[in-house]
């Protein structure tokens, strides 16, 4: 009986993922466990009616596939800020975080991109001073020029912490 019922829950995983497939591809994608859903399509997550399934869906083709087009399909916002990050931090590009109206979330959007990247100008544009010094030491700052680093930023406030940061740290 129990070999039955997971030849039904295989056959039930195909005749869904074929229904919602968009285009093949070669590479596996993965579930949020880490696990082969199947090595077939990219799925369209869009067509899940249930909002949770699909922000479930979403967060397993974002393991995969790192695009900010995705994090605007959340329908929960804790999951699409996270997403933000997330992205921003894969890509290393910290323009994503302008999306991010409320200074708390761009702060972690930015640190993700800063950390990434490996760059301290980023940990400039972290508005909370407690974030953007934790953002300066998980830099290694003795790789860096104080002087083309600290130049680059736009106000003297910034100018002068960013120094200090090269002396504490540096």
């Amino acid at each position: 009986m129990r070999g039955y019922f997971i030849c039904f829950m295989v056959a039930l995983l195909f005749v869904l993922i074929s229904c919602t497939q968009t285009e093949q591809s070669s590479s596996p994608i993965f579930n949020n466990q880490g696990k082969a859903m199947v090595n077939i399509v990219q799925v369209n997550c869009s067509t899940i009616a249930d909002s949770g399934a699909r922000d479930v869906c979403l967060t397993d083709v974002l393991t995969i596939k790192k695009d900010v087009s995705i994090c605007d399909q959340f329908a929960d916002f804790d999951l699409k800020i996270k997403c933000y990050a997330e992205v921003a931090g894969a890509t290393k590009n910290p323009n994503i975080c302008v999306k991010l109206t409320v200074d708390a979330w761009r702060d972690s959007c930015y640190y993700s991109a800063a950390v990434s990247k490996k760059d301290p100008v980023i940990c400039a544009g972290i508005i909370y001073a407690e974030t953007r010094s934790d953002c300066y030491r998980r830099m290694d700052l003795s790789k860096f020029n104080e002087r083309e680093v600290c130049t680059q930023l736009w106000t003297p406030e910034q100018k002068s912490e960013c120094s200090e940061m090269f002396r504490l740290n540096g």
